[in-house]
C-alpha cells in the first residue's frame, strides 16, 4: 500500500512540475510581449514630440519670426536638432524641416516640407 502511495505521489510531483514550467513559459512569453510594447511606446512618443518640434519651425517660419534669409540653420530644441534647409525660387519659399534625435546622426526622426508665398523676399544668390 505505501508503493502505491509512494508511485502516486512521484506522478503528482512530475505533473506539478510540467505545470510549473507551463507557467515559467507563458509568463516569459509575456514579459517579452511588455517589454515590445514599451519600447513601441517610447519610439511612438518620440516620435510624437519630433513632429510636433517640426510643426513648432515651420510655424515660425510662416509667421515671420524665423530667418528665411539663410539657407541653412541648425539649432537644438526640446532635446532633439533642427535642420531647416530653405530654398526661394519663383517668391515660393520651400523649407525642408529635418528632426534629429539627440545625436543628430544618421537619418531623421521626423521630416517636414513646408512652403509660403513670400513676394517680398529677395532671392538667394
Amino acid at each position: 500500500m505505501s508503493k502505491n502511495n509512494y508511485a502516486k505521489s512521484q506522478l503528482f510531483l512530475m505533473e506539478f512540475i510540467v505545470v510549473i514550467l507551463f507557467f515559467a513559459l507563458c509568463s516569459a512569453v509575456c514579459l517579452s510581449a511588455f517589454v515590445k510594447a514599451d519600447r513601441m511606446s517610447q519610439d511612438s512618443s518620440q516620435l510624437s514630440r519630433a513632429l510636433l518640434v517640426a510643426q513648432s519651425a515651420a510655424e515660425k517660419i510662416k509667421a515671420g519670426e524665423a530667418d528665411a534669409s539663410k539657407k541653412t540653420e541648425t539649432y537644438s530644441e526640446a532635446g532633439f536638432t533642427v535642420q531647416v534647409e530653405n530654398k526661394l525660387q519663383d517668391e515660393l519659399l520651400t523649407a525642408t524641416i529635418d528632426v534629429y534625435g539627440e545625436e543628430a546622426e544618421g537619418q531623421p526622426i521626423c521630416s517636414l516640407e513646408m512652403k509660403k508665398y513670400t513676394p517680398d523676399e529677395v532671392a538667394y544668390e
